[in-house]
């Protein structure tokens, strides 16, 4: 008898993937250069839906190996900025391709604006959250958790970092790929401990500080206030409907790096009151994740 639902999951993408598993589904193949053609024996003879997390590299040969009775649905995790990037630029035009050629019944965006665009232009498309079964080691550093990559010119990192130093602090967990940014931590006499994983980054930390320009993984915020840690958002709409956290953990203006500063101090100073307003606003989320989500 077959299964209900397999998540395919990318090598890369290991910062979420329990939580996409955990909110679609029970199995999970993380996968990488696997044989095409086993892997679709295996789905087509053990899985009646496939969900496809960020389509690259094998996916689009994977779709057409699998039976029309099987239905595969697109998970996707990038926001419209990161199309910047060319590798998900790629991706993104394969999806649209295997959509067109019916190799795709439905698309799920982790982006707000992208699910709109995409409807908008016809295409079955929806937003999706995520929920999390996962808690954080949570044994109170003195580290401040970045959680961005110096990388990436969305997510506003040396604007963390200076935020950082702004609010008297100067030890950090962050993911360092440049020997530019050891100099300029090193400049203004910030302690980086270099961490290559957001999950860790995230663990064993005062607070962690998310202030991209463009967000899609509100999921991560979850993940850290689940753990008892603060989390501060530079963009985000899930505390919308909950003002005061709105006020705690938003920022007004991600480029503003003495609102950054003052945001640390203040879920630092008022950390107790933030935890107590979440834990109402938790209570609320996985029926919101239940309803978003229903019928993908």
């Amino acid at each position: 008898m077959k299964k209900d639902s397999i998540v395919l999951v990318p090598y890369y993408n290991k910062d979420i993937y329990n939580q996409i598993v955990y909110t679609f589904g029970k199995s999970k193949i993380i996968y990488d250069n696997e044989d095409v053609s086993e892997l679709a024996r295996i789905i087509n003879k053990r899985y009646k839906k496939v969900y496809i997390v960020d389509l690259l590299f094998l996916s689009k040969s994977l779709l057409q190996l699998i039976k029309k009775d099987i239905v595969v649905k697109s998970i996707l995790t990038f926001n419209l900025a990161s199309l910047t990037f060319p590798g998900l630029l790629y991706s993104f035009q394969e999806i649209m391709e295997c959509y067109d050629r019916n190799l795709i019944a439905e698309i799920g965006c982790l982006d707000k604006g992208m699910a709109k665009l995409l409807s908008k232009r016809g295409y079955n498309s929806r937003h999706v959250l995520l929920d999390n079964c996962e808690i954080l080691s949570n044994k109170k550093g003195k580290y401040i958790g970045v959680v961005s990559k110096d990388l990436n010119p969305n997510h506003n990192f040396y604007n963390a970092l200076s935020a950082v130093k702004l609010s008297g602090h100067k030890n950090v967990k962050a993911e360092i790929n440049m020997f530019e940014t050891k100099r300029f931590g090193e400049k203004f006499g910030l302690v980086i401990k270099n961490t290559q994983n957001f999950r860790k980054i995230m663990s064993d930390v005062l607070i962690n500080i998310y202030p991209c320009f463009t967000n899609s993984l509100d999921i991560l915020g979850i993940i850290s206030l689940d753990s008892g840690i603060p989390f501060i958002y530079g963009n985000t709409v899930l505390f919308d409907k909950c003002k005061p956290l709105k006020k705690y953990l938003v920022m007004k203006s991600e480029d503003d790096i003495s609102e950054l500063a003052d945001k640390i101090n203040n879920a630092l100073k008022y950390e107790t009151e933030i935890m107590k307003l979440y834990h109402e606003f938790r209570l609320k989320y996985s029926t919101l994740v239940a309803e978003s989500n229903n019928g993908f």
